[in-house]
């Protein structure tokens, strides 16, 4: 078995201080990302796993995860990859995680998850959040509970969480807004998709990303130009008589964003009517949308390392249960917004 590497071995090879080493490791202080991406190269170099917890208490834990449920090489499949990394990489002993999905675009399988949490009374949860006044009555609960929880895609406001991984979903439609007028002129149409929800619901995300993308197109004068609509993620013969309308009806249709991270079925919808010359941008590298970026029919995608921020978060967790590491109240770790286009799709990592 090789001899396994001192921090001083590190420190020497990275060109840093023993003491980096230490804090880079153990996650302690603050650090340059210069001094971060030396030491990190050397440690993937000399294959070191540190012992992240070795002095954590024997109890076990459970955290329920409760999200959208995932097929693979879609968005919500990427944030639980984040969380699955986070504890196979011995984070913390004895901590496990027990998966509850509901279907996103139904509001009644979503309550029923929550309450399925609620009844397993878990050590902590991570929430992925979609209807925002069925997850603060959820989180009601929790608190009432003094059960820990931190969110991953979205903060819902008037809740407690230990701390979130997400994006800034409001500015996130103000980018969206910027590159769609740049690609557009004044008086082409702009179409926002929704996707169709129960109860003609909208997620939490796309509602701030609406407010976005339309406040930053009242700003540049072309509030006119916008068109709001809904997709649906099951029939892609609707989409295509969806668009078919929209382009009767919006003869100068130049421009579609599509408020989630299913772009693809709108390309889809686009490629069956010979329409590449729109404007197609959505979020993130889901399977479909890179198969529809690199035919030219997607233009660009917001992208916001999901996987990161399934990661950070069962990551904040186990530090909460094995360092006894309390957050300070709602602390929010935003993630960058990465622009990816078929220029820059093959060098894009995302975590």
């Amino acid at each position: 078995m090789p001899k396994r590497p001192t921090i001083k071995e590190i420190a020497l090879k990275a060109g840093v201080s023993p003491g980096t080493v230490d804090r880079i490791i153990h996650g302690r202080g603050n650090v340059s990302t210069r001094s971060r991406v030396a030491v990190d190269y050397v440690l993937d170099a000399m294959g070191y796993r540190p012992e992240a917890f070795p002095d954590a208490p024997p109890k076990r834990f459970e955290i329920a995860v409760v999200t959208p449920c995932a097929t693979v090489g879609d968005y919500w499949s990427s944030i639980h990859d984040g969380i699955r990394s986070a504890l196979q990489e011995a984070l913390c002993p004895g901590v496990t995680a027990r998966w509850t999905c509901y279907n996103q675009f139904d509001i009644y399988s979503c309550c029923s998850a929550y309450a399925s949490v609620l009844e397993q009374h878990p050590d902590a949860v991570i929430i992925g959040p979609t209807f925002l006044p069925e997850t603060q009555d959820f989180c009601k609960g929790l608190d009432a509970s003094g059960i820990p929880y931190v969110f991953v895609d979205y903060a819902a406001e008037g809740t407690h969480p230990m701390a979130t991984f997400s994006t800034d979903a409001y500015a996130c439609g103000t980018v969206m807004g910027r590159l769609i007028a740049g690609a557009t002129g004044t008086g082409e149409t702009i179409a926002a998709f929704e996707s169709r929800r129960s109860e003609k619901r909208m997620s939490n995300n796309s509602l701030r990303r609406r407010e976005g993308l339309g406040a930053f197109l009242r700003e540049a004068g072309r509030s006119a130009d916008l068109a709001e609509t809904c997709y649906t993620a099951a029939s892609p013969d609707e989409n295509e008589r969806t668009l078919r309308s929209l382009l009767e009806h919006h003869p100068g249709l130049k421009g579609i964003c599509v408020l989630n991270s299913r772009g693809s079925a709108l390309a889809e919808a686009l490629e069956k009517l010979g329409r590449s010359d729109i404007y197609l941008m959505s979020f993130d590298l889901t399977e479909g949308n890179v198969k529809y970026l690199r035919k030219g029919i997607i233009r660009s995608l917001l992208c916001q390392r999901p996987s990161m921020q399934g990661y950070l978060a069962a990551s904040a967790l186990c530090r909460h249960f094995c360092r006894q590491d309390v957050p300070s109240e709602s602390r929010i770790r935003l993630m960058s917004v990465d622009i990816v286009t078929g220029a820059n799709l093959d060098y894009y990592k995302e975590f």
